[in-house]
């Protein structure tokens, strides 16, 4: 997503209303309709049945050296794959903006900051710990799998990071104060 877009609802699968902040606008993105939860499931597949192969060739070269650049090289990664999936899963025509009466616009906002609440909550707590895990398993037992687990937990926590949460929360604040005018 752009800088200056700041998603803030989501109504399930179909669309997100986006704050452009330069041009002090709102829109909204419809999603595509295979979502990016397929992707996401695909890759956790491809990873989780791919890893033995990885595993057999880890175990032969292991060293404290090769398993800082994979820890490099996962974290550099999955923010690619996150970034990939944040930006296919909107279609970002600002053709046209939305218009929303005041009363709607705080109603928008109250439910958007209750969703931001359970994504920094469950998503970012629960993708926290399973990263946690995965990651001290594999400075403990030496296994690809559970660095493999601690990359799947860390693609959703970098996807809640590039929405930008304090961003957001600041945005909602102003427009419960109405200090944002549409």
């Amino acid at each position: 997503m752009q800088k200056n877009l700041i998603p803030i609802y989501r109504e399930k699968e179909i669309y997100t209303i986006v704050y452009d902040t330069e041009q002090n606008k709102l829109y909204r993105f419809s999603h595509r309709k295979l979502g990016s939860s397929l992707t996401y499931m695909g890759l956790f597949f491809l990873f989780l049945y791919g890893s033995k192969m990885l595993n057999g060739i880890y175990q032969h070269y292991r060293n404290p050296l090769l398993d800082l650049f994979l820890f490099v090289v996962l974290l550099i990664s999955c923010f690619v794959i996150s970034k990939v999936l944040m930006n296919q899963f909107y279609f970002q025509r600002m053709e046209h903006h939305e218009f929303y009466n005041k009363d709607n616009m705080k109603h928008i906002a109250d439910m958007g900051r209750k969703q931001l609440r359970r994504e920094l909550i469950l998503g970012l707590g629960l993708c926290l710990f399973l990263s946690l895990i995965g990651l001290v398993l594999f400075v403990m037992i030496r296994q690809i799998e559970p660095l493999i687990v601690f990359g799947l937990g860390l693609v959703p926590i970098y996807i809640i990071l590039l929405t930008r949460p304090f961003t957001r929360n600041v945005i909602f604040k102003k427009f419960q104060r109405k200090e944002i005018d549409l």
